[in-house]
């Protein structure tokens, strides 16, 4: 005799889509039988409703947690205190750098995405943003203050914002900074019930942040990769070569919301971009680490501009003559937050190769702020305008005091803190 399926556990197999299923369950509670009624109302198949009802009638349960309907999705009402708690901290936070391509959506948009996630999905377990420049993380832990969030970034001012605002405001925001060039930190694997991302906006980046939101997923079956992009009126070719992408990965694209997102600052794209919802396959799980393996992922700032591949030999030898028989990096084209990690790594004479107005080397301020993070398991010698004014050398030496630095995903802000090793 076959044992019925508990309604937990179909419950918990659907995942994002038991918002639905509390559905099929009021329904039942309330005397309806008819599975037709019971399909159009949750808008799940036959099939799976049919599992619900079963389950249902095995034990029925004492409390029955309210639902409403599926309907087609309606203008969203969104909480006027939201919008504008919201687009006061839009406007507080730190500078949107081109070098990451932030360019942040209006306080609205960033509520009415917190909005659709609570209304359209069932989120048990942490929510998950890969980056988050505009905020969404804050808005979805005002709009949702049961659900955990969880934000990735490489933006170390944007993360101690974050952190500050979840402290001051008693959210349940967590930060954890990271490259997704490198992959998605490993704590994170397989833990998300629902993934939001605003990535680059070029082909390689959606693919790759795309790429690391469905690592993330913990129901590889139902989860979701909720995901901004925007390609202007003029470049329909440019949206085909990111939906391409998504179709490398053997994701489906459940929908698009059309000029669901609105950018004050993007008039590239014509200030709006839409609202793709990206739900796996099960070939999806065989595709997974084919992404663009470039590192050039933005689509403003030094990754953009026009650049033969390796260093001028003067530079080259300038950093190697520093180092002999150390290792040289160039990071004249990447984000800031990379000096200090690369510092805090070294396990040998290391010469890094930044932009000579790098924010870390600029004054002695700066300086000091970057050693105190660094020594004294490794000594420093900043080089400005080396071997030209548009260029500099760091040099790190590993004093052999204590251990390569552990860094994993800590942000900046919390490194020296007595808590974190």
């Amino acid at each position: 005799m076959t044992v019925p399926e508990s309604l937990d556990s179909v419950l918990a197999d659907l995942g994002p889509d038991a918002r639905w299923g509390r559905v099929v369950v009021v329904q039942l509670a309330a005397g309806h039988r008819a599975l037709g009624e019971l399909v159009r109302a949750s808008g799940l198949s036959r099939r799976t409703v049919e599992r619900l009802v079963a389950a249902f009638d095995a034990a029925r349960p004492t409390e029955v947690e309210p639902a409403l309907d599926r309907v087609r999705l309606a203008h969203l009402a969104l909480d006027a205190d939201t919008v504008e708690i919201v687009s006061t901290l839009i406007e507080r936070a730190p500078r949107a750098r081109p070098v990451l391509d932030q360019v942040p959506a209006d306080a609205a948009t960033v509520v009415a995405r917190a909005t659709l996630l609570r209304d359209q999905f069932a989120i048990d377990g942490p929510l998950l943003l890969l980056g988050d420049h505009d905020l969404t993380s804050i808005a979805a832990a005002l709009v949702m203050p049961d659900v955990e969030v969880v934000v990735v970034d490489i933006d170390d001012p944007l993360l101690e914002y974050l952190d500050g605002i979840a402290q001051a405001r008693g959210l349940a925001v967590r930060t954890v900074w990271a490259d997704l060039r490198d992959g998605l930190p490993e704590p994170l694997q397989g833990t998300a019930a629902l993934v939001f991302s605003d990535p680059p906006y070029s082909a390689d980046g959606v693919e790759v942040f795309l790429e690391r939101g469905l690592a993330a997923l913990h129901n590889r079956a139902r989860g979701r990769v909720v995901i901004a992009y925007g390609a202007g009126d003029h470049r329909p070719d440019l949206a085909l070569a990111v939906q391409d992408r998504i179709n490398r990965l053997r994701v489906v694209i459940e929908a698009i919301h059309p000029s669901f997102n609105s950018y004050p600052a993007a008039d590239a794209i014509g200030g709006w971009s839409d609202l793709y919802v990206c739900r796996p396959t099960a070939a999806t799980w065989r595709r997974l680490g084919r992404a663009s393996r470039s590192r050039r992922l933005y689509t403003r700032g030094p990754q953009a501009e026009e650049a033969a591949t390796g260093l001028p030999s003067p530079i080259a030898d300038a950093a190697a003559a520093l180092v002999p028989g150390g290792r040289v990096v160039d990071l004249r084209r990447e984000p800031d937050e990379l000096l200090l990690r690369a510092l805090r790594t070294a396990d040998r004479p290391t010469a890094v190769i930044v932009r000579n107005h790098h924010r870390d080397i600029t004054g002695e301020q700066s300086q000091r702020a970057l050693l105190d993070l660094v020594e004294p398991r490794v000594t420093v010698r900043f080089h400005r305008s080396t071997p030209d004014s548009t260029t500099a050398i760091v040099v790190a030496y590993p004093t052999g005091e204590g251990p390569v630095a552990r860094v994993d995903h800590t942000p900046r802000h919390r490194m020296n803190r007595p808590d974190v090793t």
